[in-house]
């Protein structure tokens, strides 16, 4: 069962680089996908700690601004984008 956590703050570079609440790192993945109601955020972690797996977060479309969730679809399409293109 998936259990959604509250976010206090999210913060992602260009590159794909995220960061929750401060302190959690996570690279964007490219299986990450943006529908109509938000994007499914397929997270891994960066450091290499001791929990290694993948982290799924649903981003609600009205959750953030127009314009942060524009950035966010702009970046996960650059990702997959540059997935294929290297393939």
């Amino acid at each position: 069962m998936f259990r959604q956590q509250a976010i206090r703050s999210f913060k992602i570079e260009n590159d794909g680089k995220c960061t929750f609440s401060g302190h959690q790192e996570f690279q964007l993945g490219i299986n990450s996908r943006v529908g109509w109601f938000g994007c499914w955020l397929v997270l891994m972690p960066v450091n290499k700690g001791r929990n290694k797996a993948f982290k799924y977060q649903f981003l609600f479309k009205n959750s953030v601004s127009s314009q942060s969730y524009s950035r966010i679809s702009r970046i996960i399409k650059r990702l997959k984008y540059h997935a294929r293109k290297v393939d």
